[in-house]
């Protein structure tokens, strides 16, 4: 699961350009735990 999340974030940053605001990094945190609550993957491109 942290792997998961340091992998979203990184994925944002990079796409951004920027560092992550807490918001954006909350929602990537809710994100995840919906993953592991059976929801589908979710990928950065797709956001």
């Amino acid at each position: 699961m942290a792997d998961r999340y340091i992998d979203l974030v990184l994925q944002f940053q990079s796409r951004l350009k920027r560092e992550l605001t807490i918001q954006e990094i909350e929602f990537i945190k809710w994100m995840v735990a919906q993953e592991f609550r059976g929801s589908a993957k979710v990928d950065a491109c797709s956001i």
